[in-house]
């Protein structure tokens, strides 16, 4: 069972008050239940994911070709 957590950092930004089984809180639910992927795929490059250990990849091909000129 998926346990849903809903919090408003604004007047609880410890998360003690989970306002997720509110019914003033619906709308804002379904919403943000938009933005959650339909289908659960690696973001893209990471397609090799499975492969390995990607992170391990991508350091010793950033060492050895250096690190990519967009995230410089």
């Amino acid at each position: 069972m998926v346990q849903k957590k809903l919090y408003d950092h604004k007047t609880d930004p410890h998360e003690h008050y989970n306002l997720a089984d509110k019914p003033e809180h619906l709308q804002t639910k379904i919403s943000l239940a938009n933005w959650i992927p339909q289908n659960q795929v690696l973001p893209t490059g990471m397609a090799d994911f499975s492969k390995g250990d990607w992170l391990e990849a991508t350091k010793v091909r950033w060492e050895s070709e250096g690190i990519p000129e967009h995230l410089k």
